[in-house]
């Protein structure tokens, strides 16, 4: 009864738009269309009810998937810090007595001999930058990004004065650019340069004069 008098107050309060129309309002005429508008509403709400699990599901896969990240990076990290740990000894011990033998043996040992023994320390010294590289890569993921304007052409120079060591017994031209200031994490940006410059300079090595030039390139937006 509740139901058939709101539906006969409802009939009335739109009969104007009927007459209007000049189309004839009855009781059966208004539960079919009213029957037709709870059919589309309850269409869209099953829609919006499949979306909404889709989503759900999706949030879900997400969910997972951040958790064996997480553990992978865990995993990661646990696996750099014993691979420091394990290799740095033999190393350290490597160069130690590469050291010895050619500061104190020095009058017993050739030219070659020599050259030799340097060759083991360097690739020795190469190889603790390779396990640095290996830790700052497992902490990357955890790092929190700092966002500041960086002059870019101030730190490829910067970089580049890193690698002194390297760089000081050989005819290296260095070239930077004007490059575009940016907005990021400096850190991260610097690894990327030590990356870039390092493998330049190593791989520039067998040069008798080698170039070595930062720049950048403007691309229009398509």
């Amino acid at each position: 009864m509740v139901i058939n008098s709101m539906l006969i107050s409802f009939l009335y309060a739109i009969e104007p738009v009927y007459n209007t129309l000049n189309v004839s309002l009855n009781e059966d005429y208004f539960r079919l269309l009213m029957l037709i508008i709870v059919v589309i509403l309850v269409a869209i709400l099953a829609e919006r009810i499949e979306k909404i699990r889709k989503l759900n599901d999706l949030n879900e896969k997400l969910k997972t998937q951040s958790e064996k990240l997480e553990d992978a990076n865990q995993e990661l990290e646990a696996f750099a810090y014993s691979v420091s740990h394990d290799l740095r000894v033999p190393l350290r011990a490597i160069d130690g007595f590469s050291r010895i033998l050619v500061e104190d043996y020095e009058d017993k040992l050739d030219e070659e001999g020599i050259r030799l023994l340097n060759i083991v320390r360097e690739n020795t010294a190469k190889m603790g930058h390779l396990i640095d590289d290996i830790l700052l890569l497992s902490r990357a993921s955890r790092q929190e990004m700092v966002l500041n304007e960086i002059d870019m052409a101030a730190l490829a120079k910067s970089v580049y004065n890193e690698f002194q060591t390297d760089t000081e017994d050989r005819n290296i031209e260095f070239s930077v650019e004007n490059l575009p200031n940016v907005y990021g994490d400096r850190s991260m940006l610097g690894q990327v340069f030590q990356n870039l410059v390092g493998n330049a300079i190593k791989f520039t090595r067998n040069k008798e004069h080698a170039l070595i030039e930062v720049g950048a390139k403007k691309r229009e937006k398509k």
